[in-house]
């Protein structure tokens, strides 16, 4: 029985507290161990006014399981990502009978960006009794990104070390693997086969042609224009 208030402080670790907890504005809830992922259970209605700190690495997130009522009025969520966010979707909170408000700033549907990868929010999920995190799909260049395990890096990077920038394979439409440089361009000519010579020697009587075309040209044209 009894309450757990938490103030002046920032209240973390893992396993159960049984009491309802409230943490008062100015104060930090925070599931797990600082660089490291976990989750903090509460035994009754919990209210969070202050901050709740999640990290999060490629694949997992911190959690609060609440059994009981989340009450989340005032509260502020605060982000911390351990690696670049991969996963399709973050459960960050859960409760059994409902959850009230939402974070300051981060309404259903709202974007948050960590490192880089955006993802929406939502207080809806499980019938209305979890707290996640779903990546945004991604389109053009994100998308060949996420795909070729350069996810969160620039057009400008090298995700592959080959010496190639990630926007000349997205543009090239490789991924790299096996794409290290611009392939030579062959060509069969013999400049010494008669069929060049010859060519050579077609376009060397049409650039005589036209040379004498624009002298003409210069004087006024031929005998016959100049003597109108």
């Amino acid at each position: 029985g009894g309450n757990l208030t938490v103030s002046n402080l920032t209240f973390s670790g893992t396993g159960t507290i049984n009491p309802a907890v409230t943490v008062s504005s100015g104060n930090t809830l925070a599931p797990g161990s600082v660089g490291g992922i976990g989750t903090l259970s509460s035994g009754a209605t919990t209210a969070i006014a202050g901050t709740y700190a999640c990290d999060l690495d490629a694949a997992a997130s911190d959690g609060l399981v609440v059994t009981g009522a989340l009450n989340l009025t005032g509260a502020t969520l605060a982000v911390n990502a351990l690696a670049t966010p991969a996963a399709a979707t973050y459960t960050i909170a859960t409760c059994t009978t409902g959850i009230t408000g939402g974070f300051t700033g981060l309404a259903e549907g709202a974007t948050l960006t960590i490192s880089g990868v955006n993802y929406t929010i939502s207080y809806a999920a499980g019938g209305g009794n979890q707290v996640t995190l779903t990546k945004v799909a991604a389109s053009g260049f994100t998308a060949w990104a996420d795909a070729n395990g350069a996810t969160g890096q620039t057009v400008d990077q090298d995700h592959d070390t080959d010496g190639v920038k990630n926007g000349i394979e997205y543009f090239m439409g490789e991924s790299g693997s096996g794409f290290t440089a611009m392939p030579a361009l062959k060509t069969s000519i013999n400049p010494r086969s008669e069929e060049f010579r010859a060519n050579g020697a077609a376009m060397a009587a049409l650039v005589q042609d036209l040379r004498d075309k624009v002298a003409r040209a210069a004087l006024g044209g031929d005998e016959a224009a100049r003597a109108k």
